[in-house]
This record gives C-alpha cells, sequence and structure tokens, in this order.
C-alpha cells in the first residue's frame, strides 16, 4: 500500500550539526579542514549556526577557540544541553572528518526532501513534461553537488594534470623573480632539498640536548629573512629576548661572556641590530600546544606577516 507523503519524515540535521561543533570546539585545529565543505547555510538550526559562525570569526582573528572562550558567547542553554555533552566523543582529525560525513550525508537527505517535494508538485500538476525536466535536473544537480570527495585516492592522469599546473605556475612565478623554495644557508642542505625548503613542507630537526638545535633553526629563520620569506618562530623553553640575543651573537660583533657580564659595546650593538633591520622575523614564547601555534600561524599568515 503506498504511503502518503505525511508519512515520510523530514530527515534532521540537529544531532549532526551540534556533533560537529562540539568536535570543532575540542579540536580547534580542525576548523580549516570543516571550512572546506561546510558552510553557514548548512546549519538548519539558528543557535547552532550562529556557534559556527561565531567560531569561524574567531578563528580568523587568531583568538583561541576552546570551551572557556567560546561559551560566553553563544546561547549558554543551547551549548550546555546540545554541545557540551559530545564534547570528548569522537577523537582526532579521524572524529572530526566522521562527523563532517555525517552532516552532509544528512543536510543532502534534507535538501533532497524538499527538492523531491517541488518534482512530487510539479509531476501531480497540469504542467507539460518540459515543465518537469526542470525540478527533476535540479533534484539530480542537488545531488550531485554533495557528492563525497575521495580523500585518499587521485587517478594517476590527474596527478600529472595537477603536476603540470604546478610547474606552469612555478615556471611563471621564476620568471617574475619570485623565490621558489627558502634556502636554509646550509650549502649541502640546501643541495639535498633542491635549493631550500618548499611550500607544504615539514622538517623535523632532531638532536640530543646542547648540540646546537636552536642555532641552526635561528640561522634558518635569519637566512628565510634575509631571502624575504618571512619566519615566525616559536620556543617553548627560551623568551623572545633571548632569542633576539642569541640572533645578534650570530653576528660575531657581540661577545657573550662580556654582555652576560654587563660589559656593552654600544656601537657594536648598533651595528649588531641594523643588520636584522630589514628582516620580517617574528618570536612566540607563549605558545605550548599544537592548536595555539596553529591558531597563530593562521592568524599571521592571513595578515601577511
Amino acid at each position: 500500500m503506498a504511503k502518503k507523503v505525511s508519512e515520510f519524515p523530514i530527515p534532521q540535521t540537529f544531532v549532526f550539526e551540534n556533533n560537529l561543533l562540539a568536535q570543532l570546539v575540542a579540536n580547534p585545529a580542525d576548523i580549516e579542514m570543516a571550512r572546506r565543505q561546510v558552510t553557514e547555510e548548512i546549519f538548519s538550526d539558528e543557535k547552532a549556526r550562529n556557534v559556527w559562525r561565531t567560531i569561524v570569526e574567531m578563528s580568523d582573528a587568531g583568538q583561541e577557540i576552546s570551551l572557556e572562550t567560546v561559551y560566553p558567547r553563544v546561547d549558554s542553554s543551547h551549548f550546555q544541553t546540545y554541545i557540551l555533552p559530545k564534547m570528548g566523543e569522537y577523537r582526532g582529525a579521524m572524529g572530526t572528518v566522521k562527523c563532517l560525513d555525517a552532516l552532509i550525508n544528512a543536510s543532502a537527505k534534507r535538501v533532497a526532501y524538499f527538492k523531491a517535494l517541488d518534482l512530487l508538485t510539479t509531476a501531480t500538476g497540469e504542467g507539460s513534461i518540459e515543465d518537469l525536466k526542470r525540478p527533476a535536473e535540479d533534484f539530480l544537480n542537488t545531488l550531485a553537488g554533495y557528492e563525497q570527495p575521495d580523500r585518499d585516492t587521485i587517478d594517476q592522469q590527474d596527478a600529472f594534470n595537477s603536476l603540470g599546473a604546478v610547474l606552469e605556475q612555478n615556471a611563471k612565478d621564476k620568471a617574475a623573480g619570485k623565490r621558489l623554495r627558502v634556502p636554509t644557508s646550509f650549502r649541502t642542505l640546501d643541495w639535498l632539498t633542491y635549493g631550500g625548503f618548499a611550500n607544504g613542507n615539514l622538517v623535523v630537526l632532531a638532536a640530543r640536548p646542547s648540540v646546537g638545535k636552536t642555532a641552526i633553526a635561528l640561522q634558518m629563520a635569519r637566512t628565510a629573512a634575509a631571502a624575504g620569506v618571512p619566519a615566525l618562530y616559536f620556543s617553548m623553553e627560551m623568551t623572545a629576548l633571548e632569542l633576539s640575543q642569541r640572533m645578534l651573537f650570530s653576528t660575531r660583533l657581540l661577545d657573550p661572556v662580556d654582555v652576560a657580564n654587563g660589559v656593552i659595546n654600544w656601537e657594536l650593538y648598533e651595528t649588531a641590530v641594523a643588520r636584522f633591520k630589514d628582516y620580517p622575523i617574528l618570536y612566540n614564547d607563549s605558545s605550548f600546544t599544537l592548536d595555539e601555534i596553529c591558531q597563530r600561524i593562521r592568524k599571521y599568515a592571513r595578515q601577511g606577516k
């Protein structure tokens, strides 16, 4: 026996919306990943939409995102009832992916439901077949727009095409005088890395304590800045003043022992400082978690620093 339209409940996204919001408050490093797939319009609930908007605005402003910072800015009752209990239910980026997929899937069904009603209305009306094609095509286009990306597989020819586009852009940048790689100042390392570090590289500098990791890292930051590439240096063990002092010592104009004992040649000090006048280097000695570091990086990158 055929069902009535009223017997088909409207697909709900409310639970999935709040699950994702809870995951992002607990794991703010995943906000950028979520923003690549989610827009404000996907939230059917106004209070949930406001939480999303608040998180995005805080992220853009480089502000810390946590339970303590988000809660005072949104509807407290909604947060306590629907978001807070879900925080910690999923862990890490895979948890975020799971929440994203669930919300997008539910949202696709919800949108398809109303598109199907448009199609049903036209099909039971007095229009022609041509009139029926429009809502039918609209229905299919809507579903196509929700097609989930294949996150881990790419066809070789597609990879070649993407690579060709990147190489073409590199050639244009080179012709325009732009630097494609960031030099390290260590010739062997530059040779091994084809001229230095590239966009997207994650390079781990590891060694036992007190063998010169900080000195090498500061030298890399100095060389990058000298090449016109802004450097943002995070330290969990040295203050910004100590780092800047180490940088001045690298000029060999100042003697560390003399400085430690209060013997300062101010003329040489000013000469050493002048060498770094146009070097875009920032120090941060107060960010101690990966989330904080990522937020600061995004903030300064948006500001062009």
